[in-house]
């Protein structure tokens, strides 16, 4: 593997921080498909130019910003401020279902408040969180952590996302 082996240590106290405050609340196959995100990323670094998929991209500049774990929280982010952003508008809603996160955690409040039937809309970290049916057979089952860093470090980290589940048979009628 020819990745930026220097891998900062930054991101394993900003793991080990997560994992102090997620605890443990029964999710062992979850924690234990992060920790062996953790290592495998520590193990692959940061893909470098030498590498095939990466001869034009250069990352090492993101290896140098201070990396930090973002706070859930509204971020400032208000109802009012949202509106006057692009595909925000109320016309946009009335198309399609709505999902916004701020710094990367999902905002209930400034979400579309209801999904059409049989279409669960939600966080992951709520999904996780009520175990709900499919996600365990999913969650990191179609982007292998195993050659991709950035997949690695991304699993690692999981906490909070979109979870977006369509009952069998049930046609999607607007966008989400």
């Amino acid at each position: 593997m020819t990745g930026v082996k220097k891998t900062p240590d930054v991101y394993l106290s900003n793991f080990a921080q997560l994992e102090k405050r997620r605890g443990r609340n029964g999710d062992s196959w979850l924690n234990s498909l992060r920790n062996d995100a953790i290592a495998r990323f520590i193990e692959l670094g940061f893909p470098t130019t030498k590498l095939e998929d990466w001869k034009f991209t250069n990352v090492a500049p993101i290896t140098k910003i201070p990396f930090q774990i973002a706070e859930p929280g509204p971020g400032g982010l208000t109802a009012d401020r949202l509106a006057h952003m692009p595909f925000a508008d109320t016309a946009f809603c009335e198309q399609g279902s709505r999902i916004v996160f701020v710094d990367g955690h999902y905002s209930r409040e400034l979400s579309s408040p209801d999904a059409p039937r049989g279409i669960t809309v939600t966080s992951l970290a709520e999904a996780i969180k009520n175990e709900a049916p499919g996600l365990k057979a999913h969650l990191a089952r179609h982007a292998s952590f195993d050659r991709q860093a950035f997949v690695a470090l991304n699993t690692a980290f999981l906490e909070d996302g979109a979870f977006v589940e369509i009952a069998q048979d049930v046609p999607l009628e607007r966008p989400i």
